[in-house]
């Protein structure tokens, strides 16, 4: 899912390199012993690639694949980070392995599989409709246990989400500051 511009500068900026990752996805699979199984998922703003993986007795993974220009990059860091998180429900990590080449850092994380998103758009459709209430009630939960967790940037400000939705959507609305919760923008959760 790409519903927001992709900007190769942004990408740059945060300290992401971004070419050939489809070749460094290539040589995780051999260094983690995996196989591709499913198309690859370019993520958000093309930073990373991940896709399905399988091991050679059959078990199913997700794998993902990125590169930075030096391996104390905070964004690399903070997603190490995310394993520390503990009482919620997400995918765990599984294996890592890291490498460089010509100067960049790579990272390829393998990890269980999240269930199927509900929603693949940044608004509910009327499927979301017809979730369980037990589904949402789990949601809950899950990002009031996340929101427990003291996030240490904050990467989108509330003017500029605002800002944006009045732009792209002609939605009028102001967030109350005290209503937000560290989050992501595909956030899913695995048992």
């Amino acid at each position: 899912m790409a519903w927001r511009p992709f900007k190769v500068e942004n990408v740059r900026a945060l300290g992401f390199h971004i070419d050939d990752l489809a070749a460094r996805f290539g040589e995780a699979c051999e260094k983690l012993g995996v196989v591709r199984v499913s198309e690859i998922d370019r993520g958000y703003w093309g930073k990373a690639f991940g896709a399905v993986v399988e091991t050679a007795d059959g078990g199913r993974y997700w794998l993902k694949v990125f590169g930075v220009t030096f391996r104390d990059n905070a964004n690399r860091l903070a997603e190490i980070r995310a394993d520390e998180i503990v009482g919620i429900r997400k995918p765990s990590l599984v294996a890592q392995c890291d490498w460089g080449d010509a100067g960049i850092h790579y990272t390829a994380r393998l990890t269980t599989l999240a269930n199927a998103a509900v929603e693949c758009n940044p608004w509910a459709s009327a499927a979301a409709a017809e979730l369980p209430e037990s589904w949402f009630h789990d949601l809950m939960t899950t990002l009031n246990d996340l929101s427990t967790h003291a996030s240490t940037g904050t990467h989108l400000k509330r003017k500029t989400l605002e800002d944006w939705l009045l732009c792209r959507y002609q939605i009028r609305y102001e967030f109350p500051q005290d209503d937000w919760r560290l989050s992501h923008n595909d956030l899913n959760w695995a048992t």
